[in-house]
């Protein structure tokens, strides 16, 4: 079994003056604890309530610069598939990247946040995918259900997509893209998946107030990433899908949660890949050298 790579996600810094070079902070003790790919949400202009959201370019620009800078070979992953597409693309070519987020079906999770629901014509995801391989991004298609792995299959006959394909199986929370997060639904889902494919898992266990299914336990989440790892595949971790180290206590820091997953893998006999072994893993180029801004 090869070595395992971890995603850390977004480290949820609140708006403020110190925004950028926390987020930058956040992402380097995530890559010193052992994550190989930072997942960056990066910074929006002021939207208004019913508004898909627009990356501030200037300042996301400068996170993931200082983001290079601080974790030498890191991965750098643009989320945030709520973004409009023409924001991404801006920023693609702005500073360039090596993956970006692609939600390969509706995802209404947001509609309580006054985000609207992530509808993407199949003819987006198309011009989406063309566009990260004609600039040599490697897409993380984000799969919910087999609708998904559908449109998958459907990119890859369209010519958009060549292996290898970097999968992410979503376990998610409340809302039209929810999915049982359980061990059997990992092994339905990635049965689903072409050949060529590698796959990582994100499983949201968030505490809620208000459920209609009862809310995975961070003990339960546990359980799931290491399945994935049992199975061959990878994790994804922090703060965004999972608050709480353990029941009733707060995780400090996306690195606490990487450093976790980083001595379990190692525990459990599967070594953590580097950022140069993630790389040669996923067939990307080698990281760029980012020239300090001062």
């Amino acid at each position: 079994m090869g070595p395992l790579i971890i995603t850390s996600n977004d480290p949820q810094v609140p708006e403020g003056p110190d925004q950028v070079e926390q987020i930058i902070e956040e992402a380097a003790a995530a890559y010193r604890a052992g994550a190989a790919i930072i997942h960056l949400h990066l910074i929006f202009k002021p939207a208004r309530p019913g508004e898909y959201l627009s990356f501030d370019i200037e300042r996301s620009t400068e996170v993931i610069r200082g983001v290079r800078e601080r974790c030498p070979g890191a991965i750098v992953q643009v989320g945030k598939t709520t973004a409009t597409n023409e924001s991404r693309i801006a920023l693609a070519n702005a500073v360039g990247i090596d993956m970006l987020s692609m939600t390969l079906s509706d995802n209404d999770k947001f509609l309580s946040q006054g985000i609207p629901a992530n509808h993407r014509e199949r003819s987006e995801f198309t011009e989406m995918a063309g566009f990260c391989l004609e600039h040599d991004i490697l897409p993380e298609v984000e799969v919910f259900h087999a609708g998904a792995a559908w449109n998958l299959y459907y990119l890859i006959k369209e010519g958009v997509l060549r292996a290898p394909y970097w999968v992410n199986i979503c376990l998610y929370h409340e809302g039209g893209g929810w999915s049982p997060r359980t061990m059997a639904e990992v092994d339905y889902r990635i049965n689903l998946l072409p050949e060529g494919a590698l796959w990582h898992l994100t499983a949201f266990a968030h505490p809620q107030k208000q459920f209609v299914v009862t809310p995975t336990t961070p003990d339960e989440h546990t359980r799931l990433l290491t399945y994935a790892i049992l199975k061959g595949g990878h994790v994804r971790t922090g703060k965004e899908d999972r608050p709480e180290i353990r029941p009733g206590v707060r995780a400090s820091s996306n690195a606490e949660l990487v450093a976790m997953m980083a001595d379990l893998a190692t525990r459990l006999g599967r070594p953590v890949a580097t950022p140069a072994q993630a790389r040669e893993i996923l067939g990307l180029s080698p990281a760029r050298a980012e020239v300090p801004t001062s």
